[in-house]
C-alpha cells in the first residue's frame, strides 16, 4: 500500500470519526433488512435472496457509440448518466428515491504501488473492492424542495474519482466498513450482512455498478454479458465488445416491478442517446405519466 494512503487509513482520529457512527449505521441497516423481509415479493417463498428476479436491457454497438457521443457532447460521463438514469428509474416505478446509491470501487491501482507489471496490465488476483455510498434521499428531496438532477450525478462521479485519488472521507468510510466489519471478504458479501457498519441501507437503496470497458476474443462470438447485483434494486452495467449491457435485479420486488424499472431505465437512456438533456427527459416522462 502507498505510504500516503496507509497514513490516512491508520490515523486514529479518522478511525474514531468512523467508529462513533457505527451503532446507528448497524441499527439503520437492520431496520432496512427487517422491512425487506416483511415486504419482499421476490424469490420462491417470498423473501429468499436466491433466486432473485432479474431482466436485461442491452444496446448494440451502434447505439452504444451514439450514446457515448451524445453524452460527450453534453459533458456527462457515462457512469454519471447511468447513475442518474438508475435513480430516476427507481423513483418513477417505486414512487420514492433510493436511500443511497451503493457503488463498489477498487483500490487496486489507487491505494497500492503500481510499479509491478501485473498491476499495470490488470493481470492480478485480489480482493480490492470497497463500498462507496452516494446519499440520494436527503431531507430537501423528501420535502420536495429539491430534486435529483444530472448535476448531482456528475458531482458524485467527480467526487468519486478525486476521492479515490486522495483517499478522502468517503473512501476511508468504505475501507473501514469493510476491513473492520464482521464480514470482510467477497465481491459484495461484506455489504449484504445486516451488521455492515457503513450507512448503506442496502435493502432500501440502489446497488449500482458500471464495470467499464471489457473485451473478449473475437472467436468467442460474444454479443453481450449480463449479471445481477444485490439488494432491493440492483443495476449492473458493463460495455462488452462495444455494447452496453445492463441488468436490473431485485431480491425483494416481483418480476413485473423489476421489468418496470428496466423499462424506465431504457426509456431514459434511449432519450439521452438521442441527444435529449437528462433533466428534461425526466420532466417529460413525469408529465406524460401524469396525463
Amino acid at each position: 500500500m502507498k505510504d500516503d494512503v496507509r497514513k490516512k487509513f491508520d490515523d486514529p482520529l479518522n478511525i474514531l470519526l468512523w467508529a462513533i457512527r457505527v451503532p446507528y449505521n448497524v441499527y439503520s441497516n437492520q431496520s432496512s433488512l427487517c422491512w425487506q423481509k416483511a415486504s419482499a415479493e421476490a424469490g420462491i417463498d417470498g423473501y429468499t435472496e436466491i433466486p432473485k428476479e432479474l431482466c436485461h436491457f442491452n444496446l448494440n454497438d451502434v447505439q452504444s457509440k451514439q450514446l457515448s457521443a451524445a453524452l460527450k457532447n453534453q459533458g456527462v460521463a457515462p457512469t454519471a448518466a447511468l447513475v442518474f438514469a438508475g435513480v430516476h428509474a427507481y423513483q418513477l416505478v417505486l414512487n420514492e428515491l433510493p436511500f443511497s446509491v451503493v457503488m463498489q470501487a477498487s483500490l487496486q491501482t489507487r491505494a497500492f504501488e503500481s510499479s509491478h507489471p501485473s498491476l499495470k496490465e490488470r493481470r492480478f488476483v485480489g480482493d480490492w473492492l470497497i463500498g462507496i455510498l452516494h446519499r440520494v434521499r436527503t431531507w430537501s428531496r423528501l420535502l420536495r424542495l429539491d430534486s435529483y438532477k444530472m448535476e448531482d450525478a456528475k458531482k458524485f462521479y467527480q467526487q468519486l474519482i478525486s476521492g479515490l485519488k486522495t483517499t478522502n472521507a468517503s473512501v476511508q468510510d468504505g475501507f473501514y466498513s469493510r476491513v473492520l466489519g464482521k464480514v470482510k471478504g467477497g465481491a459484495a458479501t461484506f455489504e449484504k450482512t445486516p451488521c455492515f457498519p457503513g450507512n448503506s441501507r442496502l435493502n432500501d437503496s440502489l446497488f449500482f455498478n458500471n464495470y467499464g470497458i471489457r473485451t473478449m476474443h473475437d472467436d468467442s462470438g460474444c454479443v453481450g454479458f449480463n449479471w445481477s447485483g444485490a439488494g432491493k434494486v440492483g443495476i449492473n452495467c458493463i460495455l462488452v465488445q462495444g455494447r452496453l449491457c445492463c441488468t436490473v435485479a431485485s431480491t425483494q420486488l416481483p418480476l413485473a416491478t423489476v421489468e418496470g424499472i428496466r423499462d424506465a431505465l431504457k426509456t431514459i437512456i434511449l432519450a439521452m442517446m438521442d441527444g435529449e438533456d437528462g433533466d428534461e427527459v425526466i420532466k417529460r416522462i413525469v408529465k406524460e405519466r401524469a396525463e
